[in-house]
């Protein structure tokens, strides 16, 4: 997923089809307006993201379809850019808590189908 919204931050493509391929419900919806948001404002996002998952829960034990990740997303190297490639904000951004529930589809695909973000200073 994280791939993904990089991907999609280059350009603030809120319709990149990257997005809907790995998301669903609340964090496709969240995202998507983000970028939209962004675009909307002539911004795009250039960096790297550098993450540290891991699982906390597989439910249920013998034939999951559930499973939750936390994480620690560092931002640091992330930065906003004017959509003409000068630098709209110098501040880089910093470790947050992160926490996602990865679900089976009925198509038998798995998806981020809930997804939060803490401020910045929460890992």
């Amino acid at each position: 997923m994280w791939e993904d919204i990089m991907t999609a931050a280059l350009t603030a493509d809120y319709r990149n089809p990257r997005l809907a391929a790995h998301m669903t419900g609340q964090p496709l919806t969240a995202w998507s307006q983000t970028f939209a948001d962004e675009r909307g404002k002539g911004l795009v996002g250039k960096g790297r993201l550098v993450w540290k998952a891991h699982v906390t829960s597989v439910t249920p034990a013998t034939s999951p379809n559930r499973v939750e990740v936390a994480d620690c997303l560092d931002d640091t190297h992330w930065l906003k850019y004017k959509a003409d490639g000068s630098l709209a904000d110098d501040v880089p951004g910093g470790r947050s808590r992160s926490a996602s529930a990865i679900t089976l589809q009925a198509n038998g695909k798995w998806v981020v189908t809930e997804q939060i973000t803490g401020a910045e200073g929460t890992c």
